[in-house]
Parts: structure tokens; C-alpha cells; sequence
């Protein structure tokens, strides 16, 4: 769920910093989410993320961003 902060800066016009997750690695979101940004866009629909890795990785944010998820097609 993006929070509702986030949606407010965004509205607002506000300057976001926001990167790209692309590595089925928890450690590794955790520690970038360490560094400030405001977003993560995680695609699960055309990069190497399986549902389970993508779960692991919202978790390794922990809430200190906002995380954007691209789910694959149905």
C-alpha cells in the first residue's frame, strides 16, 4: 500500500527520488532502502522477480519507501 504521505508529495509536485529494484536479493533492498529514497519500482512482470521474491523484497524495505509493483499479466 503506498502510504498516504506519499501519494500527498506526489500530488503536491513534489521532487521524489526513486530507483529500481531488480535483484531477487532482500539484502540488497534492504540496504539501498537505508540510503533515502522515496520510491522503489519493482517489476515483476518483465524482469527475473518471482511472486515469493518480490514479497521478500517489500519486506526487506520494511515500509521506509514507497514500493511501486509491476505484477506480471493474469
Amino acid at each position: 500500500m503506498i502510504s498516504a504521505d506519499f501519494r500527498q508529495r506526489l500530488a503536491d509536485g513534489d521532487r521524489l527520488l526513486g530507483t529500481m529494484l531488480t535483484l531477487p536479493s532482500p539484502a540488497v533492498a534492504e540496504a539501498v532502502s537505508l540510503l533515502g529514497f522515496d520510491w522503489f519500482f519493482v517489476d515483476g512482470e518483465h524482469g527475473p522477480l518471482s511472486t515469493g521474491d518480490v514479497q521478500s523484497l517489500l519486506q526487506a524495505v520494511a515500509g521506509r519507501a514507497a514500493c511501486l509493483v509491476r505484477v506480471p499479466a493474469l
